[in-house]
């Protein structure tokens, strides 16, 4: 005997080729609330084949309130064929659902629709008590990029208990190639261990020095032991033995700070400490150098350096 659900979802799947013009919505809806397992799981795999955006407003409620988690996860992979924003408003939800597979789909599948501008919505995944979602999560920041993507990939290789997942971050930044994330590679290259980290450190700072001018090139293996930073109440720019610069600013409430200059091309990532201190190592060559610090978007002079120009704190070096 046939079930009594197949007559909707023949409905709709006759209908689905003509997409939008052609689908019967209140067979959707209908079929999308069936009390079978295996017809809601139907429904949402057909709903995905439609391609359209007024689909999401069909899945987002499968996504957030299906009782069974294999829908709600099949809704995750279905959702990352829709387009809209609703689609991925949904899909960001769905990385708090209970269930590990579900938050795991939704995570996947923002890796494949968000552009470099939304990478902030994957962030919270990195906190996620499952090593595999944390996992999916620093793929999806690697294929959606952007400087806020490379900063968490960087934050992850830099820091934290599972040195996995720390290798991983560090051969994505790898693949990517974006140099502004050598600085926090570096640094966490000097704490590493020889086994797992290390090497995947070494890797990754090979990869993206390949893909490096050669001046910056040369510059960045001179930093790859900076000295040791001491905390500072105020930010200062302090010429070593080595005829590095480290550059400081106390700004104990930024979630980002970035240095910008003359003697550099575009941003690169400071790294704050226990205090609020947020440092950057950096070998200069002599002469007269303009610089000023990106703190969550507002940029600012060295409070610590008196000379400035045009929005610019100068530092001569010799």
């Amino acid at each position: 005997m046939r079930a009594p659900w197949l007559g909707l979802l023949l409905l709709l799947t006759l209908k689905a080729p003509g997409l939008a013009q052609g689908t019967d919505w209140l067979a959707l809806a209908k079929a999308l609330d069936a009390s079978d397992k295996e017809a809601r799981l139907a429904a949402v795999r057909t709903a995905a084949a439609l391609r359209e955006e007024r689909t999401a407003a069909y899945l987002a409620p499968v996504l957030s309130d299906d009782r069974d988690r294999d829908v709600r996860a099949e809704a995750a992979r279905a959702l990352a064929r829709i387009p809209g924003p609703e689609a991925v408003r949904a899909l960001t939800a769905g990385m708090k659902d209970s269930e590990v597979n579900v938050r795991l789909g939704a995570v996947l599948a923002l890796g494949t629709r968000l552009g470099p501008p939304e990478s902030g919505r994957l962030l919270p995944a990195l906190k996620d008590p499952d090593a595999g979602v944390r996992q999916a999560a620093l793929y999806a920041l690697g294929a959606v990029g952007g400087e806020e993507a490379i900063s968490a990939l960087a934050g992850v290789a830099g820091d934290g208990d599972n040195k996995r997942l720390r290798a991983l971050a560090a051969d994505i930044l790898g693949q990517m190639g974006d140099r502004s994330a050598l600085p926090e590679l570096v640094a966490a290259l000097e704490e590493a261990d020889q086994d797992v980290l290390g090497p995947a450190l070494k890797t990754a700072l090979r990869k993206i020095l390949a893909q490096t001018p050669a001046r910056l090139k040369a510059e960045t293996e001179a930093v790859a032991t900076p000295p040791a930073a001491t905390p500072s109440s105020a930010a200062k720019a302090k010429p070593t033995s080595r005829r590095e610069t480290v550059f400081r600013l106390s700004a104990p409430q930024a979630r980002r700070v970035t240095l910008e200059g003359n003697f550099i091309r575009g941003q690169l990532p400071m790294r704050r400490d226990a205090a609020g201190i947020w440092s950057l190592a950096m070998p200069m060559p002599p002469g007269l150098h303009r610089y000023r610090f990106d703190v969550d978007g507002e940029k600012t002079t060295d409070p610590g350096n008196p000379r400035s120009e045009n929005g610019f704190s100068v530092l001569e070096t010799k």
